[in-house]
């Protein structure tokens, strides 16, 4: 199966909480390493450059040595890579701070969208070049982009309706960034009309990854509702050891907050804790 940039950009954006028919995967025993094409914006990026030292058995997330996230920290991706596996994976995350979905629907803050992401994977990994030789069914394709689609077009008026051998996908939809400091800091009218948008948003994606998964039978996905997940911590701080959710702090544990936008590196932990008990039947 073969998708083009739009079609990806246009359906593999989002998530559902569930899984779709059982797959060959390789088992955990394997001598072989899983691979993992990670595409997204700052919540995701670790900056990963695709041409420098690429992921290996003693280094599996290739470059840079200390993750190079907007918050300082470890993020999702890290943990998932490093802490949360018993296999060797190896990550490569195309995901870029301030990344788009499509510059011709939203220009991305630093230049670079999703659909460039995912060009630099076809152009340089696609056809599962010596130094990776990844397989369909090692390998796990995630997208967890739209976020700054939201947050740079959220008071806009509009219609918002407007692979290479990949078979398992993993999809993450957005969080409640109405909750954001930098949101809260903002009227309250702004504030509910960013929670209308990303509430109307979610379930429309849904909608397309349901036909997504229908459509395409030998795909197996996994999904993350980031939604839920950051407003049970949101709602009941103190079960998770926060004691701020409204500020932040990029080196206190005890803030959600990293920055006045992204969460801290203490919750990208949790998540990839999450992420880790809902990636079920992968070998991590």
């Amino acid at each position: 199966m073969r998708f083009s940039t739009r079609s990806l950009c246009l359906t593999s954006v989002f998530l559902i909480r569930s899984i779709v028919t059982a797959s060959p995967f390789l088992t955990s025993d394997s001598s072989e390493p899983n691979y993992w094409f990670s595409f997204g914006d700052s919540y995701t990026a670790t900056g990963f450059f695709p041409w420098g030292p690429l992921p290996s058995p003693g280094n599996p997330l290739g470059n840079p040595p200390v993750p190079g996230t907007i918050t300082g920290g470890p993020y999702w991706v890290d943990y998932l890579t490093t802490t949360y596996n018993q296999s060797l994976t190896l990550t490569y995350n195309f995901a870029f701070s301030g990344a788009t979905t499509n510059a011709s629907l939203v220009l991305p803050w630093l230049g670079v969208t999703f659909e460039d992401e995912v060009n630099i994977y076809l152009h340089k990994f696609s056809q599962k070049p010596p130094s990776t030789p990844w397989e369909s069914n090692n390998t796990l394709f995630s997208i967890w982009i739209g976020i700054n689609d939201i947050g740079r077009t959220y008071n806009d008026p509009g219609d918002r309706d407007a692979q290479t051998g990949a078979r398992l996908f993993y999809f993450i939809n957005i969080p409640p960034i109405d909750r954001t400091p930098l949101m809260l800091q903002r009227s309250a009218s702004e504030q509910d009309q960013m929670k209308a948008v990303v509430q109307g948003f979610n379930p429309k994606l849904q909608t397309r990854i349901t036909n997504f998964g229908q459509n395409h039978t030998d795909v197996n996905m996994w999904t993350w509702d980031s939604h839920a997940a950051f407003t049970a911590i949101l709602d009941s701080p103190g079960n998770y050891g926060f004691q701020d959710i409204t500020h932040w702090n990029p080196i206190d544990p005890t803030y959600f907050w990293g920055n006045n936008f992204h969460p801290g590196s203490t919750a990208h932990n949790i998540f990839a804790q999450e992420m880790r008990a809902n990636l079920t039947d992968f070998p991590w």
